[in-house]
């Protein structure tokens, strides 16, 4: 029986080292405090402001103002969850996504104060690492990336702010 035990432990270690070396979907699921989920459709293309995508939950907005070159449209999700301390708003693109995005700020909007502030940005690149060409201002409550000659091609984006 003690060899049974050992034997778990062991696989219960090695669990945790992968659970480490993989991307937050492992650490935390979008359906973990799932509030709201919505489908999305990403248009490629230029607009003089961006084009926007945006999901809301009672008061609560996530949005993106994007500029994208890509031959087609696609189908993105987005997800609004809640917990006691934060809200955050997660938005993934489809594992075969082809899109390069030029230009994309996120806005985050709730009702908990007059200024809210963005806590924290997450972007992800399809390698699954944190994209390390990827910048972002956060300014008045906006994750800005002016890509100023990159091109992002996104896996997923993610930003909280306290409640």
């Amino acid at each position: 029986m003690g060899g049974c035990t050992f034997v778990q432990v062991i696989v219960l270690m090695l669990g945790v080292s992968c659970a480490i070396a993989s991307p937050p979907d492992d650490i935390e699921s979008p359906s973990v405090g799932l509030i709201s989920e919505d489908v999305v459709t990403v248009t490629p293309g230029f607009a003089e402001k961006g084009r926007r995508i945006s999901h809301a939950f009672g008061e609560v907005e996530c949005s993106m103002s994007y500029s994208a070159l890509g031959e087609v449209e696609e189908r993105w999700k987005m997800y609004i969850r809640r917990s006691s301390r934060e809200w955050v708003c997660t938005i993934e693109s489809p594992s075969d996504s082809e899109l390069m995005f030029t230009f994309y700020s996120v806005v985050l909007k709730s009702p908990e104060s007059d200024i809210p502030h963005l806590n924290d940005v997450e972007v992800w690149g399809f390698n699954g690492v944190l994209a390390p060409d990827v910048h972002y201002v956060v300014h008045q409550d906006i994750a800005v990336r002016n890509a100023a000659g990159w091109m992002d091609r996104i896996s997923r984006i993610t930003v909280s702010k306290l409640r």
